[in-house]
């Protein structure tokens, strides 16, 4: 690739909550959380409010905290359209992988 090697990083979490679920129905129903603080910058997102489904997505202040497994890993980050988009990039990475098994 060229170009500027990272833009930003970041993290997502998917998680559910149903103690999250309770607070945000009673006090504040919306959609997104925008995080801004000295300690951390992100977004909470809410998929499903009644389910207690939410993605944390965070920015990565400091280059030395990033931690992923591989399989976690994109190059294409997960954020606004992901499905298609990473589901053809998992496909793309697993037919290369099993045509080298082929030979």
């Amino acid at each position: 690739m060229k170009g500027e090697k990272d833009l930003q990083k970041l993290v997502s979490v998917h998680f559910m909550s149903k103690q999250l679920e309770v607070y945000l129905i009673n006090t504040r129903p919306a959609m997104l959380f925008f995080i801004f603080n000295d300690e951390s910058i992100g977004v909470l997102v809410v998929h499903d409010l009644m389910e207690g489904e939410f993605v944390l997505q965070k920015y990565l202040l400091h280059d030395n905290c990033l931690i992923v497994s591989d399989d976690a890993a994109h190059q294409f980050p997960p954020a606004g359209g992901c499905g298609m988009n990473i589901g053809t990039q998992h496909v793309h990475n697993l037919a290369w992988k099993l045509a080298s098994q082929q030979s």
